[in-house]
């Protein structure tokens, strides 16, 4: 069952009163007799009574809700603003929280960089050790092997800790 937000459902308050206050500010021409008339087999619709040879049949308009006080009207226009305060606040939160997760998956995304690249040099310097202990003299192997276990085992612990 979806969840209704707090923004969606004063947005929806808000559209609420708007209707309110249009349907106040409507007149009473809008809602006018209308008469059908039945001539020939065919219907026709208009605001003034059917000629003689015509059947009409009358339709009055549905009673409207009694006038709306001036203090209901008030009452509402307040509501009204008080809920467009809340909606900004809430629009507000929600810029700030989302400009906080940016800065949060920014920081994420450049420590990931930051880990790729020592992870990159450290299997360039295993490289090279394997380079170092392939052209390194007789004498001088035993301290290249012991450089390039070194540095895979650096370059394991870097790598591995992703």
């Amino acid at each position: 069952m979806p969840r209704t937000t707090p923004l969606k459902s004063s947005v929806f308050a808000i559209k609420l009163s708007y209707l309110l206050l249009i349907s106040m500010s409507i007149s009473d021409a809008a809602f006018a007799t209308i008469y059908q008339c039945q001539q020939n087999g065919k219907n026709s619709y208009s605001q003034t009574p059917c000629p003689q040879d015509a059947l009409q049949v009358t339709r009055e308009p549905e009673q409207l809700a009694a006038p709306v006080s001036s203090e209901a009207q008030l009452h509402a226009q307040q509501q009204l603003e008080k809920e467009k305060k809340e909606v900004k606040r809430l629009e507000t939160d929600r810029h700030r929280l989302e400009a906080r997760r940016d800065r949060e998956i920014q920081k994420i995304a450049n420590h990931a960089e930051k880990q790729k690249q020592q992870c990159s040099n450290m299997h360039l310097r295993v490289k090279w050790a394997q380079e170092d202990l392939a052209n390194a003299a007789p004498r001088a192997e035993s301290k290249a092997r012991q450089k390039l276990k070194r540095a895979a085992e650096k370059a394991a612990l870097v790598c591995d800790a992703r």
